[in-house]
């Protein structure tokens, strides 16, 4: 937050020069340990330099995490047949009151899919990740046999699916697209993701005169702020402004006579005149 140059030499015009010098840097061990992060860039008095304030709060209070769908559940062979599945699934209702029912159903069906049947990815990884190491432990020791020499491609290709589905879901939660098609590296893409989640969050807020920085105070001050605009009345009156501002260049028999399905004399007059 604050001023995105943090340096600048002072000059004016064409000898202005600016750079973004002053970062802040953590590690794994600090996002762990500080729940919520903020950097703040302070007015520059009496340097050439923004001083840097750090902001860090320690509460184990965790906020509630709204659904999103990830394309990497694409990939696992029971999702189309969910998808199909639950969406025919009759509701009662008409137009946009369907279209709204049928996506709080696939939302709660795949809440619980994702739960139960396609799993914690990081957890599936180091399950296999075991059992190939088991496989070599025993080929090592007791020496290559025919089951082995079965178990061993299948367990690797378990794991290759486990990695993809890993690496493919802390890419979409990083949000990172400097990375092409078919590079891995999950490892920074899950710390992207740590640091998105920790400096994302709101550690304050302005209200008019006064600064309030208590989770409870944020969030009783979010919740009367959208209830004040979505829980008012919405008083609709009728008007003629359409009317008022296109004008009406088709009467009504031209419109009907413009409409209407051609007859196949018509038809067969267009088509031999071609």
């Amino acid at each position: 937050m604050g001023p995105f140059f943090t340096w600048s030499n002072g000059r004016f015009g064409a000898d202005s020069v600016a750079f973004r010098l002053d970062r802040a840097i953590c590690n794994d061990i600090w996002l762990n340990f500080w729940r919520r992060i903020n950097c703040k860039s302070l007015i520059r008095h009496h340097s050439d330099h923004h001083p840097l304030l750090l902001y860090v709060d320690a509460m184990d209070a965790k906020n509630a995490v709204l659904f999103k769908f990830f394309k990497t559940w694409t990939s696992h062979v029971d999702c189309r047949r969910l998808a199909v599945d639950t969406w025919s699934k009759n509701v009662c209702g008409f137009g946009m009151l369907r279209l709204q029912l049928k996506l709080k159903n696939l939302k709660v069906v795949f809440k619980h899919w994702n739960r139960n049947i396609f799993g914690d990815v990081d957890k599936q990884v180091w399950l296999v990740v075991d059992e190939v190491q088991r496989i070599q432990h025993l080929i090592d020791t007791v020496g290559i046999t025919d089951q082995l020499y079965a178990q061993n491609p299948e367990a690797q290709l378990l794991l290759t699916n486990a990695l993809n589905f890993q690496d493919q879901l802390w890419k979409e939660q990083a949000r990172n697209q400097h990375f092409i098609h078919g590079d891995q590296n999950t490892s920074y893409y899950h710390r992207m993701a740590k640091v998105r989640l920790a400096s994302k969050s709101i550690s304050f807020l302005n209200v008019e005169n006064s600064v309030i920085t208590t989770p409870a105070d944020i969030e009783a001050h979010i919740l009367a702020y959208f209830q004040s605009i979505f829980s008012v009345d919405n008083n609709c009156g009728s008007n003629n402004m359409v009317a008022q501002m296109i004008p009406r260049l088709v009467i009504d028999n031209d419109n009907i006579m413009l409409s209407r399905l051609p007859l196949q004399d018509e038809v067969k007059s267009v088509v031999f005149f071609i």
